[in-house]
């Protein structure tokens, strides 16, 4: 089973919403469980999806603009301290978010924040980078860059992260070229799309190379321009939409996709599609990529969604928007988590025996394997565990990927839950990734020994320029007793 979450900030009380997706199926999870301080604005999920940030709307100090939460498990959530941008100036953030699960960036009327967050304390500390009034920013797909828009020529500001600082970074060729109050970075980091806030061409996209050193200016003919300004604009998790955008001339949604190099509009209005009655302040996509949520600033709709289909690239009404439209307020931003794997089904390797693996905890590796592979608890090598079935490639290591974050944790008396955190990875093949089940392994013993099976029960499929990220399965692998 597959769950995931959407959060939305509203005008009214109690100003946060939750929808809980379970295998596709939304479901109203009610008002956040939290008293929030007035009205918010931005809300932004970590990519693990354990952490969320939201900023109030306006005139609130930086000491007191932000407030944060974390999942404890599924369906579970708490409170953390309240992160400080570490000024008493009045503030209002325009767009928060998460470069990596522990790096965060607020855009704000006075200025750039970047912040570092540590996952054992839950605290925040910010550091300010810039002094102009920055509406929107976007990152490259590892977040190692992000691209803040406001001030004069070049009216936008790159920044690079080394580690857990960050710096302005001098970008050659031509910028937007115009003031922008919205820009996206594609899934695939070779494009930034920015919009024009004066009438004209109403958008500019740059093509940016892969050390993000210069941009290209990427061909966009005059038919495939929106027809008045946009409101809403959101990079798509995959490459079947590399963009959406919403303005308040219909049809109101707008669909782009890169092809060889420059942009070009997809027609988005499929049989079953009705136009929003208005332009959408915000847009986002569900967690399983197939729906696209737009926040509608008016009595009618509030939030809707709309079916993407993935062949012929249209959009057609979805069928929960008797869900999505829920909510009484005017949604002021979307936030959605990843996918969480619940409970998917594991068995022990004799090797494990019960007990606390002797493996340096940052030494356990996950790789992926085929329907192929046949659990069998007495092996007691990698070599054994997967035989042949191993599948990895566009992206996925052979191997598989290191765990971050790994520790023990005590459920209760003698019973412990191993968490750890798995790398989110591109995968950027050929064609479809299919696996059916994973071994976590200690790649410090002489044999790989394994440690345990998860068999996800049937074939996972992972189509190019999409994300592994396994969200829920990394947040806690599995409950054990070690032997008396």
């Amino acid at each position: 089973m597959k769950v995931g979450y959407v959060f939305t900030t509203s005008t009214t009380s109690p100003y946060i919403k939750c929808y809980k997706i379970t295998d596709g199926v939304p479901e109203d999870f009610g008002a956040f469980p939290f008293a929030v301080p007035g009205t918010l604005k931005a809300i932004a999920i970590s990519p693990n999806g354990n952490y969320i940030i939201a900023a109030r709307a306006s005139g609130a100090q930086g000491t007191q603009a932000l407030r944060a939460w974390r999942m404890v498990e599924i369906d579970s959530f708490t409170e953390m301290p309240m992160p400080s941008l570490g000024t008493t100036s009045t503030v209002t953030v325009n767009e928060l978010l998460w470069l990596t699960d522990t790096h965060v960036v607020a855009a704000t009327t006075i200025g750039v924040f970047f912040g570092v967050f540590n996952p054992t304390t839950y605290e925040f500390a910010f550091t300010q980078l810039n002094s102009l009034n920055s509406p929107a920013v976007a990152k490259n797909s590892d977040g190692t860059h992000f691209i803040t828009t406001g001030g004069s020529t070049p009216y936008y500001t790159m920044f690079q992260r080394t580690g857990d600082t960050a710096a302005q970074k001098t970008i050659s060729g031509a910028g937007p070229g115009f003031a922008s109050t919205l820009v996206r970075w594609s899934s695939d980091g070779k494009m930034v799309l920015f919009t024009n806030n004066s009438s004209g061409s109403y958008l500019r996209a740059l093509a940016i190379d892969a050390a993000v050193t210069a941009f290209t200016i990427a061909s966009i003919t005059s038919d495939d321009l929106p027809n008045s300004l946009l409101v809403a604009l959101v990079a798509a998790p995959d490459t079947a939409f590399q963009f959406f955008g919403a303005n308040n001339t219909a049809p109101r949604i707008w669909g782009w996709r890169i092809v060889n190099g420059a942009l070009v509009k997809t027609d988005t209005g499929g049989s079953g599609f009705t136009n929003p009655s208005a332009g959408s302040n915000k847009l986002a996509i569900t967690p399983d990529g197939k729906t696209l949520l737009t926040a509608v600033p008016n009595t009618t709709h509030k939030l809707r969604g709309f079916l993407r289909e993935k062949n012929n690239e249209l959009l057609a009404d979805s069928p929960y928007n008797n869900v999505w439209q829920s909510f009484g307020g005017i949604t002021q931003d979307i936030a959605v988590t990843p996918y969480f794997d619940v409970d998917p089904p594991h068995k022990l390797y004799n090797s494990f025996a019960g007990s606390l693996p002797e493996a340096n905890l940052s030494q356990l590796k996950l790789l992926l394997v085929s329907s192929s592979a046949v659990f069998n608890a007495a092996h007691t090598t990698l070599s054994q565990a997967r035989g042949s079935a191993e599948v990895y490639g566009g992206g996925w290591p052979q191997g598989g990927v290191t765990l971050a974050n790994v520790q023990m944790e005590v459920v209760s008396g003698n019973e412990y839950a191993l968490i750890a955190d798995i790398p989110p990875t591109p995968y950027n093949g050929t064609g479809n990734l299919t696996f059916r089940s994973a071994i976590l392994y200690n790649d410090g013993d002489a044999n790989d020994r394994p440690l345990a099976f998860f068999n996800f029960g049937t074939n996972q499929i992972v189509e190019p320029g999409r994300m592994l990220t396994f969200a829920g399965l990394s947040k806690r692998l599995f409950h054990f007793k070690p032997e008396a």
